[in-house]
C-alpha cells in the first residue's frame, strides 16, 4: 500500500473512531463519508469527498439530508435504478462545510485546519474536523426531523433544477397540490432550454410525477414547454 492510501485509511479509521461516539457510521460514499439516523423520517450524510495528493489528503466535507420518501420518488421519476439501500441515495438538501461555517460564523479561514491531511497533522486535524462535524449537527441537521422540515426549508431556499424536483414531489407528497403545479411550473421554465439529454431527463420527471400523483392534462400552471427537438443524424453514407 502507498503512503497516500496508508494515510487515506488511518484519516478514516480515526475519524470514524471519533464519530461513532456520537451515532455516525461508515457508509461506501465515494470519497469516504458516514450517515447518522437520528430521525424515523431523515438520514443525516457527511460525503468527506477525500482526494489522495502528492502533499497529502485533501478533504472537501459536504452535509445532506436526504429523506428517503422524496428521493426514492425522485430517483424513479428520473429513471435512477434504486441504490440498493436507503441511506446512500439521493439528499434532498445540502450544503459544503465550508459554506455551512461562513453562513453561520461569518468569513473565517478555518480550512487549512482540516482541509489537508498530512502524515504530521492527521491527529489535530481529526480533532478539529470531528468539533466541526458536532457543529453541523447543531446549527444545520438538528433543524431537519421530518419531510415537513425538508420542505419548508427549500421553500425559503431558491433552487437550481435538481431541488425543484425535490421540492414539488416534497410538496405532493405533504398535500400542498397547488404549491406542487407552482414549483412544476418553475422547474419547467428552468429546463426548456437546457440541452437534449437534460431536457429528455426533465420530460421523463415530468411525466412520471403527473402519472404517479395523478395530474391531469392541462392541471399545471405553466404551460409545458417546447423541449428542444433531436436533430436525427444521417448515416456516414449520406455524407
Amino acid at each position: 500500500m502507498d503512503v497516500s492510501r496508508l494515510l487515506t485509511s488511518e484519516a478514516l479509521e480515526k475519524i470514524d473512531r471519533c464519530l461513532s461516539l456520537r451515532g455516525w457510521g461508515r457508509c461506501d460514499f465515494e470519497g469516504g463519508g458516514f450517515v447518522k439516523f437520528d430521525s424515523p423520517s431523515v438520514i443525516y450524510q457527511l460525503r468527506l469527498d477525500l482526494i489522495e495528493k502528492g502533499y497529502g489528503i485533501r478533504l472537501n466535507p459536504s452535509l445532506g439530508v436526504r429523506c428517503p420518501t422524496i428521493g426514492d420518488l425522485v430517483s424513479r421519476f428520473i429513471g435512477l435504478p434504486h441504490s440498493g439501500n436507503s441511506y446512500s441515495g439521493l439528499a434532498s438538501v445540502g450544503v459544503s462545510l465550508s459554506d455551512l461555517k461562513r453562513t453561520e460564523l461569518g468569513f473565517v479561514n478555518f480550512e487549512n485546519e482540516w482541509s489537508i491531511l498530512r502524515s504530521d497533522n492527521t491527529q489535530e486535524a481529526v480533532r478539529v474536523l470531528s468539533s466541526d462535524v458536532l457543529f453541523a449537527e447543531e446549527n444545520f441537521f438538528n433543524k431537519f426531523r421530518g419531510i415537513n422540515d425538508v420542505v419548508e426549508y427549500l421553500e425559503r431556499t431558491r433552487c437550481d433544477q435538481f431541488q425543484l424536483r425535490q421540492l414539488a414531489v416534497g410538496q405532493a407528497l405533504t398535500g400542498r397540490e397547488e404549491a406542487a403545479l407552482m414549483t412544476l411550473g418553475e422547474y419547467f421554465e428552468m429546463v426548456k432550454k437546457e440541452p437534449p439529454l437534460v431536457a429528455d431527463q426533465a420530460r421523463l420527471f415530468i411525466t412520471s410525477f403527473s402519472e404517479y400523483f395523478g395530474i391531469e392534462e392541462g392541471g399545471w400552471r405553466t404551460p409545458e414547454p417546447s423541449f428542444p427537438e433531436r436533430t436525427p443524424r444521417l448515416p456516414d453514407t449520406c455524407l
